[in-house]
C-alpha cells in the first residue's frame, strides 16, 4: 500500500509539473499550511515549505507572531503570520470590507481563483491521524484562542478533513504541532468566502536548540526496540535533567526528574503499549530528542 501512495505521488507531480515538498527535512523548519472550506469542511488545497531554522523556538506552542499591518481604517487590512526570532513570513491575507479579501501568500491563486487544487503530498490515505490532545487556535484577527469552547469546536472539524492526507501522516511520525486559524476574508459588513487555515509545524528541537553538535553525537538510547526498560546514555554531567516521553501524538505519558545525571538512566517502559515514541532530555543547558521503539 505504501509503495502504491509514493508511486501515486510520482506520477501526481510529475503529470501537473508542480513541485511540493514531499518529506520532513530534519536541516529546516518544516511547515505546512492547509485550506479548508469554513462551512463544508472540505480540504481546498495545501502548501508545504522549509523555512530557517529557528534556534530558540518553542516547541511546546507554535513560535507564531499574528500582527494587522497597511490598515486604512476599517475597510481594508493586512493580517501577517510570522516566526517569532526568524521573523520569516508564513501568511499573509487581505481583509476587505464585505468579504472581498484574499490571501496573497503562500496560496498565490487564491486572489484569483478560491477553488484550488495541490499535488502530493495533499492526496488521501487510508489512515487517520488522531486530533492532537494540544492544539493552538487563532481567531480572525490574529488572537490566540484559550477558552472559547464553541470556537474551538468549530475550529476541530477542519482537522477532520485533513487527518488522512499524506502530509498530516508525514508530520504525525515526529513531535510536530497543530494550528487552526479562522480566515474570514472580511474586515467587517459580510463574511464572503470564510475559510480555515491548518497549520502543521515541526521544528528539530535537537539540532536548533543544542549549543554544541558534539552534545548530539553523545546522546544514546538502548536497546532500541526496547521492551521494559530503556537506557538513557549521556557522558556529560548534567544536573536538574528532566525526561519527557512523548506519543507520536504529542501527549505527554511519562515525565522523570534526574537531579544528578552522570553516565547513564534506566527508565521503565513497562506502562507503555507498543509503538513509536519521541524522548526528550532537557535541562539548563540544552534540550535533546530521540526517537524509541517499544516492542
Amino acid at each position: 500500500m505504501k509503495t502504491f501512495i509514493l508511486l501515486q505521488l510520482f506520477l501526481t507531480i510529475s503529470i501537473l509539473g508542480i513541485c511540493q515538498k514531499d518529506s520532513i527535512n530534519d536541516s529546516y523548519l518544516n511547515l505546512a499550511l492547509l485550506k479548508v472550506g469554513y462551512h463544508n469542511h472540505h480540504f481546498k488545497c495545501g502548501v508545504f515549505n522549509y523555512y530557517n531554522n529557528c534556534p530558540n523556538c518553542s516547541n511546546d506552542t507554535l513560535p507564531f507572531n499574528a500582527g494587522i499591518v497597511n490598515g486604512k481604517g476599517k475597510d481594508f487590512y493586512k493580517l501577517i503570520f510570522k516566526i517569532q526570532n526568524t521573523n520569516d513570513t508564513i501568511f499573509n491575507a487581505l481583509f476587505v470590507w464585505m468579504g472581498s479579501g484574499c490571501i496573497i501568500y503562500p496560496f498565490v491563486n487564491d486572489c484569483y481563483d478560491t477553488t484550488c487544487y495541490s499535488p502530493s503530498p495533499f492526496i488521501p490515505t487510508t489512515n487517520h491521524v488522531p486530533k492532537p490532545s494540544y492544539i493552538d487556535y487563532f481567531n480572525p484577527g490574529g488572537g490566540k484562542v484559550i477558552n472559547d469552547t464553541i470556537f474551538k469546536q468549530r475550529a476541530d472539524s477542519a482537522w477532520y478533513a485533513i487527518d488522512s492526507l499524506l502530509v498530516t501522516n508525514l508530520f504525525s511520525s515526529y513531535d510536530f504541532k497543530v494550528g487552526i486559524f479562522e480566515y474570514d476574508r472580511s474586515s467587517g459588513g459580510t463574511n464572503g468566502n470564510p475559510d480555515w487555515i491548518v497549520f502543521l509545524y515541526y521544528n528539530d528541537i535537537i539540532t536548533k536548540t543544542t549549543e554544541n553538535e558534539n552534545l548530539v553525537n553523545e546522546f544514546k538510547l538502548y536497546p532500541n526496540p526496547a521492551s521494559d526498560k530503556l537506557v538513557l546514555s549521556f557522558p556529560k554531567d548534567l544536573k536538574n535533567n528532566l525526561i519527557l516521553i512523548y506519543n507520536m501524538q504529542g501527549q505527554l505519558l511519562l515525565k522523570k526528574e534526574i537531579k544528578d545525571f552522570k553516565n547513564s538512566s534506566d527508565i521503565d517502559l513497562k506502562d507503555l503499549t507498543e509503538g513509536m515514541y519521541i524522548l526528550k532530555l532537557q535541562n539548563n543547558k540544552c534540550i535533546l530528542t530521540s526517537k524509541f521503539v517499544k516492542e
